[in-house]
């Protein structure tokens, strides 16, 4: 994965009135001579996110075949011969259809168990609901279910770029996805595959096409569902399931897929800890973010809260291409959390273990004791994913995470903490704090936001990215430091990350290695995924953005009688 990111001079690209942007590189469609030589583990991802895509196919243009056998034949167009294996696994990713597959090693049988895995995660009945399937059914909120009164709210069937607007849901009785709807996603999902095939894409590249066409798409129409569970998570935890389940059999030898996944063998392999649910918090957010000064106080908290944001993000990113995954093992990222469903080898857990060390020991090296990444994991069964033992695995792991963050560091890095002689305890210049942090530091700069004060380059380089991440749409993480860039953890190497406008992105004007994008659904290549920022701001005739001094005074009427110049703030 990581030549993938590297030697590329990327550049985007607007579909016209196809609801979408693409990313791709200047070799275009071609991944070279030696793209097919990649592990299967891509493959079994590859079939996985594609095996359902023949649901909005069939909605879209209803006729009298299955969704397997039509997702087939749409994704024939957009393949080669060397595709036949994926394409097979799309046809025959039910039981009914298994006993036409020949070959034992065939990884249809990892998509039919990852299928029946996510199907039966996924998917709840509810008590009302009747027998039968409607094509008009929306996508149903997943509020419903909740309290005394189960409530009726649904969203409109239609793509993450169709409306800049956030989609809230809408009474179920004004709500109505017709074929109309599904056909304009099903074109969008065509443009994209035709300007690059999606046998040719990086896994996060194809689920970026996917979440932006399928994340209003209900995964199953059946009556006696609660409906509220959309097609694109549908197909990534499907994906999660299929690399985990590889991973592990080729761990453990495991080439007869069927006698793994089928009869009292299948039972059995339910019944083993092939699996790792990975949880990871990052401590210290309020300190992190609160200790500014009250000059600058909206471009420093900016700057703050959306480099914690990709911080968390960066670090999910590190771990999946350590365990050469996507972001397709992700089931949740937020409030300074994460989980993953990862294989349970003796190879994840050691990157795990090398994560957990290196990343604290950034932290100590930049924050001392300020932030810290605690790191947990927990063998489960797919027998606990069925059923109410959903509930305990989450527990369980949440248990380990709290003591993680008990009891922090490794000897070595409290050896480090407690040596008065190590470099984050030593005095760099006992006259010479930053304002800020605190920290003690040999070079300290004015604050941007006030030249009275001195603060060290960490600082004031927060306060920057604060600055223009205001304004600039791309989030980019490279090994090399551009202009404004501020320091990331990184295994084995360094890493920066800087907010770039989408201008220099398209000249190649940045070092790219890895991309963030900020409230917008784009698609394409290194593009790890997008963020839905909070990002209004008010801004004076000049169009320079007001601080909070400046909006204090409005808020006072600007007259004596006019009230306290103050704001209150929710932190939330």
């Amino acid at each position: 994965m990581s030549s993938y990111f590297k030697d590329f001079a990327g550049y985007f690209e607007f579909l016209q009135n196809k609801n979408t942007y693409t990313i791709y590189s200047e070799q275009g469609d071609a991944k070279g001579d030696d793209w097919m030589a990649t592990d299967l583990s891509d493959r079994v991802e590859l079939a996985a996110l594609l095996h359902d895509v023949g649901k909005l196919v069939l909605r879209a243009n209803p006729e009298r075949k299955t969704h397997s056998v039509v997702g087939r034949d749409f994704l024939a167009r957009f393949a080669g011969p060397e595709d036949a294996d994926i394409l097979r696994a799309v046809r025959h990713h039910h039981g009914s259809d298994l006993k036409q597959i020949q070959d034992s090693a065939d990884i249809s049988y990892l998509i039919y168990e990852a299928d029946n895995l996510a199907a039966g995660s996924d998917r709840r009945p509810i008590e009302d609901g009747s027998n039968g399937f409607s094509v008009q059914m929306p996508l149903m909120s997943i509020f419903n279910v909740f309290g005394e009164q189960a409530g009726h709210q649904a969203f409109y069937l239609r793509s993450l770029r169709e409306d800049a607007a956030v989609q809230y849901p809408q009474p179920r009785d004004a709500v109505r996805a017709d074929v109309s709807a599904y056909q304009n996603l099903y074109r969008d999902l065509e443009a994209n595959f035709l300007r690059k095939s999606p046998f040719h894409m990086e896994s996060d590249e194809l689920l970026r096409v996917l979440e932006a066409v399928f994340s209003y798409v209900p995964s199953s129409t059946a009556l006696g569902e609660a409906g509220d569970i959309s097609l694109y998570d549908h197909l990534r935890l499907t994906a999660a399931y299929a690399t985990a389940m590889y991973g592990y059999f080729k761990a453990h030898g495991i080439k007869d897929y069927r006698a793994a996944v089928t009869g009292a063998a299948g039972k059995s392999c339910r019944a083993t800890n092939m699996y790792l649910l990975v949880s990871g918090d990052i401590s210290g957010i309020q300190q992190f973010i609160y200790t500014i000064p009250s000059k600058g106080a909206l471009k420093g908290l900016r700057g703050r809260s959306v480099y914690l944001e990709i911080l968390l993000e960066h670090v999910v990113d590190e771990i999946l291409q350590a365990c050469h995954l996507s972001r397709s093992s992700l089931l949740y990222t937020g409030g300074g959390q994460f989980y993953l469903l990862l294989a349970n080898t003796s190879e994840t857990i050691a990157v795990l273990q090398r994560v957990s060390e290196q990343i604290n020991d950034w932290m100590i090296a930049h924050f001392s004791q300020r932030l810290y990444l605690a790191l947990a994991w927990t063998p489960c069964s797919a027998n606990e994913f069925l059923g109410e033992g959903t509930r305990q695995a989450f527990r369980r792991v949440n248990e380990i995470l709290s003591d993680r963050k008990v009891n922090r560091y490794s000897r070595g890095q409290l050896q480090q903490l407690f040596s008065p002689t190590s470099p984050c305890n030593k005095t760099q210049d006992v006259a010479r704090e930053c304002a800020i942090c605190h920290t003690s530091v040999s070079r300290l700069q004015p604050y941007p936001a006030n030249p009275e004060i001195e603060v060290c380059p960490l600082c004031a380089g927060l306060y920057s990215f604060g600055e223009r991440v205001l304004d600039k749409d791309i989030l980019c993480v490279s090994e090399t430091a551009s202009a404004g860039a501020v320091p990331l953890p990184g295994l084995n190497r360094t890493a920066y990350l800087s907010a770039e406008s989408l201008a220099d992105v398209q000249k190649g004007m940045v070092p790219l290695e890895r991309l963030y994008v900020k409230n917008e659904a784009l698609t394409g290549e290194r593009l790890a995924t997008h963020l839905w920022l909070g990002d209004y701001t008010m801004r004076d005739e000049h169009g320079h953005i007001l601080e909070f001094e400046s909006l204090s005074a409005l808020s006072s009427g600007l007259s004596p009688s006019g009230g306290i110049p103050r704001l209150g703030v929710l932190r939330a």
